[in-house]
């Protein structure tokens, strides 16, 4: 199969760009061209075979993300994490810099870090990888941090502002949803919400303005 033979010469670009240290192999139009091709299998291949289209595809973008200009390393490395979150759990399948960002070694400060950094670059450009990337360390972040963890509020207003911003984007009624939920869960972490008053902690149906970290109305 055509997309068989573009992993395979992906992969042996990969192992010629570690070699080398060339980076133009992984910038060079055949490159590309393989990986659209390489693609169909990371998204509708078997198991085998979407793992390796995944781990190949994840490796080539965060090479990418090293060697690119800064304008370009937020895309290339939002694109890294979307292929390798699925082979999270094998550490083994990650390059080292990449497993504290995901799986069991992760770690909430690097995913707020990373995940905020990725989603101010989303607010600059329609990437659908950027907010979908940002979102999903945010998210990660967010579950593993304390109620009482001084950085909890932060972390559930950025990811609200993430959730909301792609709403307004693609109108995906999921992300309303999770903003909704996550702007709950806030203020009920806070102590701030009662029962008399289910409504008193909601989500703005004001447009949310890029880099807020405040979209969530809860009583003070």
């Amino acid at each position: 199969m055509a997309s068989d033979e573009a992993l395979a010469r992906l992969s042996e670009r990969l192992a010629d760009f570690r070699r080398s240290g060339r980076s133009e192999v992984l910038f060079a139009k055949a490159t590309t061209d393989d990986a659209d091709e390489v693609a169909s299998i990371a998204s509708s291949g078997t198991d085998d075979r979407r793992t390796t289209a995944c781990a190949v595809l994840g490796r080539l973008h965060f090479f990418r993300a090293i060697a690119a200009a800064d304008a370009a390393k937020h895309a290339e490395l939002a694109r890294a994490l979307t292929y390798l979150a699925p082979l999270a759990g094998d550490p083994a399948l990650l390059p080292d810099p990449l497993r504290s960002l995901l799986g069991p070694t992760a770690s909430a400060t690097a995913q707020d870090r990373v995940g905020t950094d990725l989603l101010r670059a989303a607010f600059r450009t329609p990437d659908p990888y950027l907010a979908g990337a940002g979102i999903a360390l945010l998210a990660a972040a967010v579950a593993a941090t304390a109620d009482d963890d001084p950085r909890a509020g932060a972390r559930m207003a950025m990811l609200i502002v993430g959730h909301q911003w792609r709403h307004q984007r693609t109108h995906r009624a999921d992300d309303l949803e999770r903003a909704i939920e996550t702007g709950n869960a806030r203020c009920a972490s806070s102590g701030r919400i009662t029962r008399s008053s289910p409504e008193s902690c909601r989500t703005s149906d004001r447009p949310i303005e890029p880099g807020t970290r405040e979209p969530a109305h809860c009583p003070t």
